[in-house]
């Protein structure tokens, strides 16, 4: 069992596995749940699983890794985990060609970053906006 705190504004909040961090042929599971209620499950046929939680609600959360089929007597995964807030942090930059979005506009995003370390997984979020109101998003993997 794994135990999360969800600060209030995260705009998303992501678990996830990998089948290459797995100790090997393993199907592993994943549920999550927040104060006692389960408000998340990935349950597909590898240790390969992701539960994200858009806007979740602040607090406490408990994952569960559940060996629905392993190769051995144990399972050692490494779970990965982001919770993104909804203020700018870390070292990802975004520039646009215009300063507010409209539904069914285009424009030209650009996204980068700097300082990453090589083998860690990122995750990052691109807010959309008219003015004060969230109208999209975009999530942003980097896997230097």
């Amino acid at each position: 069992m794994h135990s999360f705190t969800v600060p209030a504004g995260t705009t998303l909040a992501r678990f996830q596995l990998f089948d290459e961090f797995t100790d090997g042929e393993d199907d592993l599971d994943i549920y999550l749940y927040h104060e006692g209620t389960l408000v998340g499950t990935s349950a597909g046929a590898t240790a390969a699983e992701r539960i994200d939680l858009g806007k979740p609600d602040a607090g406490a959360y408990k994952l569960y890794v559940h060996g629905w089929q392993t190769d051995g007597t144990n399972a050692i995964y490494t779970l990965f985990d982001w919770l993104v807030p909804s203020t700018a942090a870390g070292n990802m930059t975004v520039t646009s060609s215009t300063s507010s979005a409209t539904v069914g506009g285009t424009a030209n995003v650009t996204a980068s970053w700097s300082g990453l370390t090589a083998g860690t997984k990122y995750l990052g979020r691109i807010r959309y906006s008219s003015g004060a109101t969230e109208i999209g998003s975009t999530i942003v993997s980097i896997n230097p």
